[in-house]
């Protein structure tokens, strides 16, 4: 939040990032326990779909300073994997 008690764009994100994350294993569990061929194909196409979204978010948010990645001070020069997914 900034100063005035308003969310700011990366506060924004941030929520965002995290809640695809949980919905992410949503589908992943709903994917694995799934029954029939047709419901799982259903869920594995929506959990593919929300993973691009993630990592578009993550790539921006990454790109904007918004998002540390734990022990990248010990890796200079380390860029963002683009296009690995």
């Amino acid at each position: 939040m900034d100063l005035q008690g308003k969310f700011t764009d990366k506060d924004i994100a941030s929520d965002l990032l995290s809640d695809l994350k949980e919905m992410l294993l949503g589908y992943h569990m709903a994917t694995v326990e799934s029954a029939s061929p047709n419901v799982r194909n259903t869920f594995m196409n929506s959990h593919d779909d929300y993973m691009k979204e993630q990592r578009e978010l993550w790539e921006t948010m990454y790109s904007k300073g918004w998002y540390q990645i734990a022990g990248q001070a010990q890796q200079p020069g380390y860029h963002s994997p683009q296009g690995r997914m």
